[in-house]
């Protein structure tokens, strides 16, 4: 009953949101072309518009999960399309002109807001089919069997201690001898010499090995989730301390998204094995991770004390370091891109969506292995945040932006098409099992988190490597915790004995 009812709230609330953004952006426009002109008028429209059309299917909806996969596209979607349209369009400031415009009129980013309205219909088309699915439980390593306890521990604690060793030979590496605010929550790179110039890595297989305490932790909050145990006991300290050892290495590398993901697929665990989260609930913890993201920002950039950080934590300050920046799926990065093809960016012809093939193989070993995320060319070609040493900071073209670099608009069109019914496809295919099956659980987590959260704001290529590096550990932990299956001679009928 619980379950139906915060379902059904979570259905009205979107319902509610799709008739707001309905009847707001019709009554408002008006007043907009008398205030702020055609351009910036249109230009906000495109980003309420593209909000509208995700909530769309909720009309013809008689309950919703308000942790289906198309909830993070949404989520991704307000920040990068539809606040970020409207801060656009109403304000004028250094953010605007410089990060996000560089220095173009708003009115040249229609065409990217366009690109992403339409894109975002066909994906919503998509993510409506109700395609053919597939028992997961019927392979084994989804199987919904018992958990042995001492061997939860034990991964638990390997993955731990090898996560913090990693982390040791990272910044050790790094050439990072001493934490202080300056340091922490900044892009570090490793510079490989050589002949010809230099060339930079970020030490991926370290990377990966101090990762291993994310599955760790997640692991660990669904065994706990699945008990009585109280958040106050010594289980409950245990589960915060491994988010908080989680989290770090991402803060320390200023990896925002990682941060936001770890958080965020906490709450998708215990929503599914504890029960279902309710609205309010969610609010809050998103009001949660605005302040962390503010307060990373203000370390990034080298804020020397607590004072200076919390000087940070003012509403402009926080609208602007939330929404003015080039993250999650961008009207604003649309628009850069669709600008700067051919001319600037000629088309790749999918040539970005399969780096991640040759991803494995360390830079070290192989200095002139190609660009695995887009971003650093986008930052290079377009933005001109980084330089060909590998110096500067990358900008994520987003997947619809990417698809059209590669496709033009029909490859845009179809790929968009294709991961809705992607999404709907892994959703159906889970949902049936997730409550009750751990393993499914959290493979089907961190999966559907990649695909949807991740990928909308960064490439296919990073959406792949980050499903990959979290789902190959769990996969490996599941093997080994997972209690034996019972003999088929036990599940057998005795046989009546014959006289």
């Amino acid at each position: 009953m619980e379950k139906t009812v915060e379902r059904y709230n979570s259905l009205a609330l979107l319902q509610g949101l799709c008739l707001f953004l309905g009847v707001g952006a019709i009554v408002a426009f008006p007043f907009s072309l008398a205030w702020v002109g055609l351009e910036r008028s249109v230009l906000w429209a495109e980003g309420v518009c593209c909000l509208l059309v995700m909530t769309l299917p909720t009309l013809f909806r008689r309950e919703y999960d308000v942790f289906e996969p198309i909830s993070f596209i949404m989520l991704s979607t307000v920040f990068g399309v539809t606040l970020r349209a409207i801060y656009m369009a109403l304000y004028e400031n250094a953010t605007i002109t410089q990060e996000l415009l560089l220095y173009k009129h708003p009115g040249a980013m229609i065409g990217g807001g366009a690109l992403i309205l339409i894109a975002l219909l066909f994906l919503t088309a998509g993510y409506m089919l109700n395609l053919p699915v597939v028992r997961v439980e019927r392979y084994p390593l989804l199987g919904n069997r018992p958990w042995i306890t001492w061997r939860l521990f034990l991964v638990i604690g390997f993955y731990t201690v090898v996560a913090l060793v990693a982390m040791y030979f990272y910044f050790k590496t790094m050439g990072l001898k001493e934490f202080v605010l300056s340091t922490i929550s900044t892009k570090h790179f490793y510079t490989i010499s050589e002949s010809q110039g230099y060339k930079k890595t970020v030490l991926g297989y370290y990377r990966w090995a101090a990762s291993l305490i994310i599955p760790a932790f997640y692991l660990l909050l669904c065994w706990f989730a699945g008990t009585s145990r109280r958040w106050i006991s010594p289980m409950g300290f245990l589960v915060v301390l491994t988010c908080m050892l989680a989290a770090v290495f991402p803060i320390m590398n200023s990896s925002r998204h990682d941060v936001v993901i770890i958080i965020v697929i906490a709450m998708v665990l215990w929503h599914y094995v504890r029960g279902e989260v309710k609205v309010r609930t969610i609010l809050l913890t998103a009001t949660m991770i605005i302040l962390l993201l503010v307060v990373m920002l203000a370390l990034r950039a080298r804020a020397s004390g607590w004072s200076e950080v919390a000087g940070y934590l003012t509403g402009e300050t926080i609208l602007d370091k939330t929404v003015g920046n080039r993250n999650y799926l961008g009207i604003d990065k649309a628009g850069q891109i669709v600008n700067a093809i051919p001319d600037k960016l000629p088309y790749e012809f999918g040539s970005t969506l399969v780096t991640w093939v040759v991803a494995p193989v360390p830079r070290t070993s192989w200095p002139d292995k190609p660009i695995i995320l887009a971003g650093a060319t986008i930052g290079q070609l377009v933005y001109e945040t980084k330089d060909p040493s590998g110096s500067g900071a990358g900008v994520p073209p987003g997947f619809i932006p990417e698809l059209y670099w590669n496709c033009g608009v029909p490859g845009t069109i179809v790929g968009v098409f294709l991961l809705g019914g992607w999404l709907k496809f892994l959703y159906r295919s889970f949902e049936p099992y997730i409550r009750t099956n751990k393993a499914a659980l959290v493979i089907y987590v961190t999966t559907m988190t990649s695909f949807s959260f991740y990928l909308m704001g960064g490439t296919l290529s990073g959406a792949i490597i980050q499903t990959l590096t979290q789902t190959i550990p769990l996969f490996a932990a599941v093997w080994f915790i997972r209690a034996a299956p019972a003999s088929r001679n036990q599940d057998r009928e005795p046989v009546p004995a014959q006289g």
